[in-house]
């Protein structure tokens, strides 16, 4: 067992449950994506100071899998395509802010950080998910999924 939360963290993850739980305006998918955030958060062992664990890496916290193959994804900034997985492969293109895509495949790379997308009928590349650091490059298009769920 991790040791519990530090009192801000914990008053901050009760406003997130309360906020899931209680929220009608929010669709179903986004409270059940907080709620199970929320639940993550809440089962993780708190090591302030510490780095994050291998363990933690190996249990699927890998920033590629929040996109599996068939999501409708959107640029956050924009964003390099290339024509394999590897850093240093050929750049296909240059995407700008916004720029749909679906995801084709999670990439294997250690940092998992990389996935093969579709943008259009003359682009499909692999990008990262989030830079080296953790920002996060692209999104889910929710406006793709309201479309789609009616």
């Amino acid at each position: 067992e991790g040791t519990p939360l530090p009192a801000k963290e914990s008053r901050e993850l009760q406003i997130l449950q309360r906020f899931a739980a209680a929220d009608a305006n929010i669709d179903s998918s986004y409270r059940t994506r907080l709620t199970n955030l929320a639940r993550r958060i809440a089962s993780l062992p708190q090591q302030s100071g510490a780095p994050p664990s291998r363990a933690m890496h190996d249990c699927g916290d890998r920033p590629n899998e929040r996109f599996p193959p068939g999501t409708r994804i959107v640029s956050v900034s924009e964003t390099v395509v290339r024509r394999e997985e590897a850093f240093s492969s050929e750049e296909v293109a240059v995407l700008p802010p916004r720029s749909p895509a679906e995801v084709l495949q999670i990439g294997s790379d250690d940092a998992g950080r990389r996935i093969l997308i579709k943008h259009n009928a003359d682009t499909t590349g692999w990008v990262s998910v989030v830079t080296s650091r953790g920002t996060p490059l692209w999104e889910e298009d929710t406006e793709a999924s309201n479309r789609t769920a009616q």
